[in-house]
This record gives structure tokens, C-alpha cells and sequence, in this order.
């Protein structure tokens, strides 16, 4: 009997795409595993969930960005029961589950190596860091990383919540946003109001 296991990336995001791509090629084809892809946080539903859970589904794999203003109730169920999880990004909901895989990136040195290479380009006359739109912890790391390694050679980080901030800094910007998706709104922002930005 094949393992069931439901799989929840959001595809809006150009992370949650490039797991379900590595994902689907690993497991896709194997007879063994059942998968069962939920594209959207729409799709991530209480009642998807429970139904999955009185199945005895296998396992969960889950890659969003968590809403970061308060409980997400799906992973709150998730948490409470005793299915395997494997978390492509932090869910705070399962910190108290260390039995369950989380495999995260190390945001502090993500951050700290954007400004080492912009830094090393010496052409910035400013620097900045777009946040993600809750304040996640994620993109506070990648804050701190950014504007640390900044501080330390010397330089100030202006924080921005949109991206409409960068008219009134100094050009050239050495701009971090907190990811892929940002850095393209960032770009399209750029390219609308005339400033230059490499492809």
C-alpha cells in the first residue's frame, strides 16, 4: 500500500515552486508514495486537514510563508496531532514538536552575505532592507544579518516597508529585500518610477 502523504507549498512564491519542482522529482515517481499537492493557503484548510488526519494520511510536508499575525489554524491542528511533519520553513506552531523535521534556512548568515557582496561592489551610496509585510522572524534575521555586516564595516541600513521609500535615499541603493518575490516587486517598483536596476 502506498504512502499518502499531502504536500503544501505555496506556489505563489517562487521558493514554494522550487520545492515542489525538487519534491515531485525525488518522489513523484515513486510507487510507493501517494502525494497529494495543495497549491494555495486557500487550499490548506481546517476541514482538509481533519479529513486527512481520520485517513491516516502519513505525512505532512509544508513550505509557506507562515502569516505571521497569529495562529494559523490548519498547523495548529497539524501540531496537536501526532502525524510526521516536515517543515521547509519555521511554523511556530510546531516548536513543540521535536520529533518533526524542520528544515530552515540560516537567515542571519543569508543577510550578512547579501551585504558582504554589496558591500564589495563599493558603488552604494545607501543601503536598504525590505521587510516582509508581518515582521516575520525570518525576515528580522535576515534584518539583523543585513544591518549587522553593514554596521560593522561602517555603513547605516535605512529599514523600508515598501518599496516606494527608496525615492528618498541616496542613489545608488544597495537594496536586500527579504525575498525573490520582493526583489521582483522591488525591480518592477524601479523600472516604473525610472530608476535603473540590473536584470
Amino acid at each position: 500500500m502506498a504512502k499518502r502523504i499531502i504536500v503544501v507549498f505555496g506556489l505563489s512564491v517562487v521558493a514554494g515552486q522550487r520545492h515542489l519542482e525538487a519534491f515531485s522529482q525525488r518522489l513523484g515517481n515513486d510507487p510507493d508514495v501517494e502525494l497529494t499537492i495543495v497549491r494555495s493557503k486557500d487550499e490548506f484548510t481546517p476541514a482538509l486537514v481533519r479529513a486527512a488526519l481520520a485517513e491516516k494520511v502519513n505525512g505532512f510536508v509544508i513550505s509557506f510563508r507562515h502569516p505571521g499575525n497569529g495562529a494559523c489554524e490548519p498547523l495548529a491542528l497539524l501540531a496537536d496531532s501526532t502525524v510526521p511533519i516536515v517543515a521547509l520553513s519555521h511554523c511556530p506552531e510546531f516548536d513543540r514538536r521535536p520529533h518533526d523535521i524542520a528544515i530552515v534556512n540560516d537567515n542571519r548568515e543569508i543577510g550578512r552575505l547579501a551585504a558582504s557582496h554589496l558591500l564589495a561592489t563599493k558603488r552604494c551610496a545607501s543601503y536598504a532592507y525590505l521587510h516582509d509585510p508581518f515582521r516575520s522572524r525570518w525576515s528580522a534575521d535576515r534584518f539583523a544579518g543585513f544591518s549587522g555586516e553593514l554596521g560593522a564595516n561602517g555603513q547605516r541600513c535605512a529599514e523600508l516597508d515598501s518599496a516606494e521609500a527608496l525615492l528618498r535615499l541616496p542613489k545608488p541603493i544597495g537594496v536586500f529585500a527579504n525575498n525573490d518575490d520582493a526583489a521582483r516587486s522591488v525591480l518592477a517598483f524601479c523600472r516604473a518610477n525610472g530608476l535603473s536596476a540590473p536584470d
